[in-house]
């Protein structure tokens, strides 16, 4: 797909930003706001350290950050606060990112769609659901064309609670950029109501919605298409999605699901590969914990699952065990049980972050 003139600026100011040209950025940034940009070039500049190594070192970026917070020439308010805000959020120093953030809601209406750096600040550091909606829907009122503000608002409805809010959103959303969307955004947005769908265990609907993306080869289609093809039970479709997801790029969440379909299977030597895979390469999160400790156990190894079962978030046993009534401490079995219990209220959430453990969690 031929680059549009805003990602093209967007991409500009990126190889600026590698250089430390921080005015330069700045005025690219300008450009790319004049060329009336598409969601894409707004997640380039919000984002702006989003595809920055984390090895990387260190000191070039606390060199920025020193510059932004004098203020240096040419620099202007708007950039500088986003730059020290970007800065600050990609050194780990989440408590001054925060803060500084409040300050985007003073912003001239140009502006505007920089308050979803508040709400995507707000999110995994405070799972603060309603207060981030605020931000976001803010941002995406600034700017219509940023569509996945107004989604990520809807997830913020679906965390609350309020499953039907924010199916309406997601609708809202799709029908808009079918009318008037690129194909790239129409098909973003409708994967993204069907992993909406997914999470809540509205499989069939997710199929129906991943049908026509996954033809046109969107790489998520595959992996959730594959995630609901596992869960209704059509094991040879969700392999070939799945199978397929990983050759075309090491998706943690896609290696999740395959792992699955291969425990499914029994096949537990690789379905445990396939788990220290997703654990390299997205990390150990909870899902992938839940699922190697099942099938180390299942391979006899018991220190191992319960070396997993360890890291779990202990509200999500405690939660498991109140509604069942059963203690499980200490017996491998049943906390087994507890675990398969677990995924399956969890529907096809494989998400990493935490803060969305509430789509299928909550303590009343």
């Amino acid at each position: 797909m031929p680059l549009s003139v805003s990602r093209t600026l967007a991409e500009d100011a990126s190889r600026l930003l590698r250089k430390g040209e921080l005015a330069a950025v700045a005025a690219v940034w300008e450009r790319v706001l004049d060329a009336k940009p598409e969601a894409e070039a707004y997640e380039a500049i919000l984002l702006p350290f989003g595809h920055w190594d984390s090895r990387d070192p260190r000191g070039p970026l606390y060199d920025m950050l020193a510059r932004a917070d004098r203020g240096e020439a040419g620099l202007t308010e708007p950039w500088r606060l986003h730059l020290r805000i970007a800065l600050l959020d990609h050194l780990q120093f989440y408590g001054q990112a925060l803060e500084a953030s409040l300050a985007l809601k003073d912003l001239p209406s140009r502006y505007g769609f920089m308050r979803a750096v508040r709400g995507m600040l707000l999110l995994p550091r405070a799972a603060a659901y309603g207060e981030a909606r605020v931000e976001l829907e803010a941002s995406f009122a600034a700017a219509p064309a940023y569509w996945k503000a107004e989604a990520m608002a809807a997830e913020c409805l679906l965390c609350l609670g309020d499953e039907a809010g924010c199916i309406e959103r997601m609708d809202r959303c799709v029908s808009r950029l079918r009318a008037e969307g690129s194909a790239f955004d129409r098909d973003s947005a409708v994967v993204w109501r069907a992993a909406i769908y997914l999470w809540t265990g509205r499989y069939q609907e997710a199929l129906r919605d991943l049908e026509e993306p996954a033809r046109r080869g969107q790489p998520l289609a595959h992996c959730w298409r594959g995630a609901a093809r596992l869960l209704t039970g059509d094991l040879p479709g969700a392999l070939a999605d799945l199978e397929l997801t990983q050759r075309k790029g090491r998706d943690p969440e896609g290696a999740i699901w395959l792992a699955e379909a291969h425990e499914r299977l029994g096949d537990l030597p690789r379905a445990l590969a396939l788990y220290e895979r997703a654990a390299h390469e997205g990390g150990p999160t909870a899902w992938v914990r839940l699922g190697r400790a099942l099938v180390k156990l299942g391979l006899g190894d018991e220190p191992g699952f319960w070396a997993d079962v360890a890291h779990l978030p202990r509200r999500m046993i405690d939660l498991f065990e109140w509604r069942s009534g059963v203690r499980v401490a200490g017996d491998a079995q049943r906390t087994a049980v507890l675990l398969r219990t677990i995924r399956s209220a969890a529907h096809g959430l494989r998400r990493p972050e935490e803060h969305m453990l509430p789509v299928f969690m909550r303590p009343v």
